[in-house]
């Protein structure tokens, strides 16, 4: 009995010695994604860092950059919600298909419990493998399905730029950039 308790809480530990690095990453906030298309055909990509009156803070690739909203002709905001979305409807799939594994393993009548006895911790590692593929199916679906939205920047008006702005102000890694 002891054995067994050492191996389930051995197991227990490794899993959460894997997922800590998941977690440390999502700690980090992170502002909206955008890919602007600048008024001279140029294409920039970045997180949104922060946004004052009249620019835009964006982390690049190639590193920071501030571009005023007059230089934008359109810009595309990535919907982040979408994983969050995927990622419970995964685990939902996830804990259906655990629960049918489960019963089918429960309903085996041949042997029952030297099968449960061999079985056990191989079906707890199956069962956190299916529910993790589950979840990241999810977050993978739910990423590639909500797009998010472009806005074709010339042809609104100011009180449109304004409204956008303070959206886009909500979404930035630094919501109250100076």
């Amino acid at each position: 009995m002891k054995r067994t308790i050492r191996v389930i809480l051995a197991w227990g530990l490794v899993w959460i010695l894997v997922g800590a690095p998941e977690a440390l990453m999502a700690a980090r906030e992170q502002g909206a994604q955008v890919r602007m298309t600048l008024t001279n055909n140029e294409v920039v990509q970045g997180e949104v860092i922060g946004v004052r009156d009249e620019t835009i803070v964006l982390l690049t690739s190639q590193g920071d950059r501030t571009i005023g909203i007059t230089d934008v002709a359109t810009l595309f905001i990535k919907d982040k919600s979408g994983m969050v979305i995927g990622g419970f409807t995964g685990l939902a799939a996830g804990v259906i298909a655990d629960a049918a594994l489960w019963h089918s393993y429960n309903s085996d009548t041949s042997d029952a419990e030297a099968v449960r006895g061999i079985l056990l911790l191989p079906m707890i590692a199956l069962t956190c493998a299916v529910v993790a593929a589950g979840i990241v199916g999810g977050m993978l679906i739910g990423n590639a399905a909500h797009k998010g939205k472009t806005y074709k920047i010339q042809g609104m008006t100011p009180e449109e730029i304004r409204g956008l702005m303070e959206n886009l102000k909500k979404k930035a890694r630094v919501p109250d950039y100076k």
